[in-house]
């Protein structure tokens, strides 16, 4: 799951809950891009009321530009939540050949009961350290991409799995990056706009990397001239997560960038409990309490 709405409120899976039941949900927010709102943001709910959350679990980063931020729900009232823990943490990390041994940055795990966590799969050279919540790496790898997966459990399903990928360069070489127009991921435009383009993307890296889009829509192209996403008329309103990649032929860096596509005359928020959602994430009134009592677990792609 991604979300990235500065603008708006009640931002989480559920914008704004009340007289509500959800259970056994987990949520993992796309590493590359965190949940941000302007008020009332949260991995499971904006804002919750008079409702019930159990068994849950929310992994990745929420951030209100205003307040009320929340892992579980930006702000509760009158709402009993039980048996959830979230994990934050890094996501990734780049060494060069002929590192030293060298550990991950700390994970802040919270919750009650508090989750276990253990290393489910990857290179023997990564090793979970459990007393500093870190990952430890050991010298020697060679260059390349690593995928080290985390488990989290706290003896009730759903249990969450995190993604750790580790870049080794080879020496001499500068790892590849990606960076968005004026560091601002995100680009808006509204119905009956004419072809567009982005401003230029920041490609660095030695050897020069090549770019490419790994998840998007055939309308939006990325122009290796400009460097730049060129945009055709013509898309309906909705969100485009368009997921682009440089790469050395070795290790590469995803980047997500999102462009959004309006109604024209978009009003503004109304407040709690009708009319338009805060644009990130289902109200419960509108979606008719989805979430009651039916066990599942979204997941964000890397």
């Amino acid at each position: 799951m991604r979300s990235h709405r500065p603008d708006d409120n009640y931002i989480g899976t559920f914008g704004y809950m009340k007289n509500s039941v959800v259970k056994d949900l987990g949520v993992d927010i796309n590493h590359n891009y965190n949940m941000t709102g302007k008020s009332y943001v949260g991995g499971i709910a904006g804002r919750a009321e008079n409702s019930s959350i159990t068994n849950c679990y929310v992994t990745g980063r929420v951030i209100a530009i205003d307040s009320y931020a929340g892992m579980i729900a930006g702000q509760t009232d009158n709402t009993n939540v039980e048996n959830c823990y979230n994990i934050t943490g890094p996501a990734s990390m780049k060494l060069y050949e002929g590192y030293a041994a060298v550990s991950s940055g700390m994970y802040t795990i919270a919750g009650t009961p508090a989750p276990v966590m253990t290393k489910f799969s990857g290179v023997d050279a990564a090793t979970w350290n459990n007393n500093a919540k870190t990952l430890d790496i050991a010298a020697g790898l060679l260059p390349g991409m690593y995928h080290i997966v985390l488990s989290a459990s706290n003896g009730l399903a759903p249990d969450a799995a995190l993604t750790f990928t580790l870049s080794v360069n080879a020496a001499g070489t500068t790892a590849p990056g990606i960076k968005a127009p004026n560091s601002t991921s995100s680009m808006t435009l509204y119905a009956g706009y004419v072809a567009t383009s982005t401003n230029p993307f920041t490609i660095t890296g030695s050897p020069a990397p090549s770019v490419t889009i790994t998840s998007g829509v055939d309308s939006i192209s990325w122009n290796n001239s400009t460097k730049r996403l060129d945009i055709s008329a013509g898309l309906p309103t909705g969100t485009y997560n368009i997921v682009l990649r440089a790469s050395n032929g070795t290790v590469h860096e995803d980047l997500t960038f999102i462009i959004s596509v309006l109604p024209e005359n978009l009003g503004v928020d109304p407040p709690p409990g009708g009319g338009k959602n805060g644009g990130g994430g289902c109200n419960v009134f509108a979606c008719g309490l989805i979430a009651l009592f039916v066990p599942f677990v979204l997941r964000g792609k890397d």
